[in-house]
């Protein structure tokens, strides 16, 4: 399950790395176009935060979600809703992050994710001055799990750690 999940962040982050190139070289951007709860455009700076894309409806979002909420305010990546058609389902987004334990949490949409990526959910960030592209479930739960905070604060991810030493 691990060499899956490592075949299909490799996968991604060549096709990221495709199209965004290397840090301060052409082609790269790290600023992605959004729109904050208004409707207003806005733009994110992904080496400053990470940014979460995820779908209101998708299964896969809905089960990172709580992961993410158990991360401090300020250590959580940036939200941001895509995959929509018509006004943003702010109202659902709403839902669903209050389900997930982050009411309140600011959150951002997009219609469409940028064109690198295919599917959600899928964590954007930035190391060593290049692009990390984390996409599916299994990997944006693996990125959660390897915060230390959420490591020591979870008890669920602490049993789940400890069951698979075991193994």
């Amino acid at each position: 399950m691990r060499l899956l999940v490592l075949v299909s962040v490799v996968i991604v982050m060549f096709a990221v790395a495709l199209s965004l190139s290397s840090a301060g070289q052409p082609g790269w951007n790290a600023q992605m176009s959004v729109y904050n709860e208004n409707g207003e455009p806005v733009s994110l700076n992904v080496t400053t935060r990470p940014i979460l894309l995820f779908a209101e409806w998708c299964p896969h979002c809905r089960a990172v979600l709580p992961l993410v909420a158990a991360l401090p305010p300020d250590k959580r990546p940036v939200l941001v809703d895509t995959y929509y058609n018509g006004p943003p389902p702010t109202s659902k987004i709403e839902s669903e992050l209050m389900t997930a334990g982050m009411g309140g949490q600011p959150f951002y949409t997009v219609p469409s994710p940028p064109s690198s990526v295919s599917g959600v959910p899928v964590l954007i960030s930035v190391r060593d001055g290049g692009a990390v592209i984390v996409s599916g479930e299994a990997g944006v739960k693996d990125w959660v799990r390897t915060t230390d905070i959420v490591r020591q604060k979870d008890p669920i991810i602490r049993s789940c750690e400890t069951a698979e030493n075991i193994r």
